[in-house]
């Protein structure tokens, strides 16, 4: 015969309610009771009927993570989405959640998805792994009270979202003044997209830095392209800039390999300095040098500030910072003002 919470309660010597708050891992309930509770659950054998408790409460116990529009095939590839999905599946599976995930390849295809997923009750709420200007699926979930936590800075409705991101505008700085202690004066910034918002923060950094230091700024987008690729190798052949900022480990391995093509070398020639810190940067030669942000912690605390908000046991809106450190690695020499290059 199967073992009711009734009896794991009298086990436990607490309220069946308390058993019941307990298995949904309410902050109400204090950690003691909840291991108290827990021990008693093994002791007895009693297993949670998960399914039975989703009807009751019309809560499918399961979140949903959606990733950006992989218009550009290399987005699908990018390890920073994979290493939140690893933290996000880590704390869901403690708490007996499960993730699904939402995608497409265009933004009308990814809209689609979150809504029908939300329709039809297959998730309780979302984590949002993008922040753009002007974009439908963030609007669709404001505008339509759907629970759910960013990870990055808001473009629209920053006092009603709660979110989990860096001060990328201080990892800007930060990227910009280690390269001007290293003797670098020439230094360009290369490969944002002017509607991601993580993008211009890192700009924006960059271009405080260099005014603070009275250097003159130069920027280029995605190199995306034909004209835009030649104008950058003319911009290598002419001004000869000594570093390079790139605005993530994945545009920076695009950016050596341009680099290369252009007859220079990394770090002897032109120094490189990227943000992220993912599994990318120790993939190629010589190691990136680049701007840890830390991916797993901002999963972790996201998903952690979504089930929390889904259980209702705080206030609705949260902002949370995650540090950054920068890590040293070959793509950055110093630069010596004498030299000729």
């Amino acid at each position: 015969m199967a073992i009711t919470m009734k009896e794991v309660a009298e086990e436990a010597g607490v309220a069946t309610s308390t058993v019941s708050r307990t298995i949904q891992n309410r902050s109400s309930i204090s950690n003691s009771t909840k291991e108290k509770v827990r021990k008693a659950m093994e002791k007895l054998g009693y297993v949670p009927n998960f399914s039975a408790q989703s009807l009751a409460s019309r809560q499918t116990r399961t979140i949903g993570v959606i990733l950006p529009p992989f218009s550009q095939p290399e987005k699908a590839s990018d390890p920073f989405f994979l290493e939140i999905l690893r933290a996000s599946s880590k704390v869901c599976s403690e708490r007996e959640y499960t993730v699904a995930i939402a995608s497409g390849d265009t933004t009308k295809e990814l809209l689609e998805s979150v809504r029908l997923m939300y329709l039809r009750k297959r998730i309780d709420g979302f984590l949002l792994l993008y922040s753009k200007l002007g974009d439908p699926v963030s609007r669709y979930l404001h505008d339509h009270n759907v629970p759910y936590v960013l990870i990055g800075c808001p473009v629209e409705f920053e006092n009603e979202v709660s979110y989990v991101d860096n001060d990328n505008v201080l990892a800007g700085k930060m990227a910009a003044h280690f390269l001007i202690e290293k003797g670098h004066r020439k230094i360009g910034f290369v490969g944002f997209d002017q509607q991601e918002k993580v993008h211009q923060d890192r700009y924006t950094g960059y271009q405080v830095a260099m005014k603070q230091a009275n250097l003159p700024t130069t920027s280029f987008y995605i190199l995306e392209q034909a004209n835009e690729y030649l104008q950058f190798q003319e911009y290598l052949r002419t001004e000869k800039p000594s570093a390079l900022i790139a605005v993530d480990d994945l545009f920076a391995l695009r950016l050596m390999q341009v680099v290369s093509v252009s007859n220079f070398k990394i770090p002897e020639d032109i120094s490189l300095l990227s943000f992220n810190n993912s599994l990318l940067a120790t993939f190629a030669h010589p190691f990136l040098t680049t701007i840890d942000i830390h991916a797993m912690e901002l999963g972790r605390q996201a998903t952690l500030q979504l089930l929390t908000k889904l259980s209702g046991d705080q206030e609705p809106i949260i902002k949370r910072t995650i540090p950054h450190e920068l890590i040293q690695r070959e793509t950055v020499n110093e630069h010596h003002q004498t030299s000729t290059r």
